[in-house]
């Protein structure tokens, strides 16, 4: 419950605190300042915490998040790292396999 209840808070505190500085701001020294920003960008901004608290509550609970442990989708929660490497790869026609299969040209086109 506290964790549904700190990420929440989070989640308003992360879109509304930069509205209400640039609002702020607005109001006492300039009332032109980021307009252009606040009318195409942070406007619709703040319709994201309505949309995205019924998710945040549902990672919340444990039992989901033991479901999303399980099936893997939880890059959060995953403590180890799967290191991988790249490696050259074998071609399947060596240059003596391309030899014998090639009919044999008496010049080479490189050879002129």
């Amino acid at each position: 419950m506290y964790v549904q209840l700190v990420s929440i808070s989070m989640l308003y505190f992360i879109i509304w605190i930069p509205f209400v500085t640039i609002s702020l701001i607005r109001l006492f020294y300039d009332p032109l300042f980021l307009q252009d920003a606040i009318m195409l960008v942070i406007n619709y901004c703040l319709y994201i915490c309505p949309l995205a608290s019924p998710f945040i509550a549902l990672v919340g609970l444990p039992a989901v998040r033991q479901r999303l442990r399980t099936n893997n989708w939880g890059m959060i929660w995953n403590n180890h790292v799967i290191q991988t490497r790249i490696r050259p790869t074998r071609t399947k026609n060596t240059r003596v396999e391309q030899q014998r299969t090639l009919p044999h040209r008496q010049y080479d086109e490189h050879s002129l």
